[in-house]
């Protein structure tokens, strides 16, 4: 059964449309997610996930291995 996340994180270090692309395409790529939107202007990243598929520590591991610092 799917349990659908919808999260908003606060994510440091986007500067441009540029960045917006590649978090986006880069966590849709992950199992279990379903949307993104990542917006540089307002600092944050919206993820819809199934949560029986992927977890908040493992977008929050991949953003960070892209570069960007993730606040709580």
């Amino acid at each position: 059964m799917q349990t659908l996340e919808d999260r908003t994180l606060s994510v440091v270090g986007m500067s441009c449309g540029g960045c917006e692309a590649r978090i986006n395409g880069h966590l849709r790529k992950l199992d279990g997610v379903r949307a993104v939107a990542a917006d540089h202007q307002r600092a944050e990243v919206r993820v819809l996930f199934d949560g029986t598929q992927t977890s908040l520590a493992e977008l929050c591991a991949a953003l960070t291995a892209l570069g960007y610092e993730v606040q709580p």
